[in-house]
């Protein structure tokens, strides 16, 4: 994946929208409604990164399995996971990854209740 596929596929997730910086190195995707972040893309010594959120049960799992994946850059490294593209995860997973931190983020449905006469 590059980084224009990486873009396409969060913007591709329902009620997602982008933030980026003026120079277009730094992107945040956001969930719409409460503007949780769920990933970071950005550039750093020339290699593309994807900052994902995690479940804190599975980040260091993720980092013993992939040379690729490391302690998320500038974000709480309990739940997030730097992923550096191009390398040994597999693109099937970084969107699994993706996809993951976008269902932790959004809000949750509330039951509905009813009762029966």
């Amino acid at each position: 994946m590059n980084k224009q596929d990486i873009i396409d596929y969060c913007l591709s997730l329902p009620g997602v929208y982008e933030e980026s910086s003026k120079d277009g190195v730094f992107a945040k995707f956001r969930y719409s409604t409460n503007k949780k972040c769920f990933v970071h893309v950005y550039e750093r010594n020339g290699h593309l990164f994807v900052n994902i959120k995690s479940h804190p049960d599975t980040v260091d799992f993720l980092r013993q399995t992939y040379k690729d994946i490391n302690v998320g850059f500038n974000t709480d490294k309990s739940s997030w996971n730097a992923i550096r593209i191009g390398g040994d995860v597999p693109e099937d997973e970084l969107r699994s990854m993706i996809s993951e931190s976008y269902n932790s983020v959004k809000p949750k449905r509330s039951a509905t209740w009813t009762t029966l006469a």
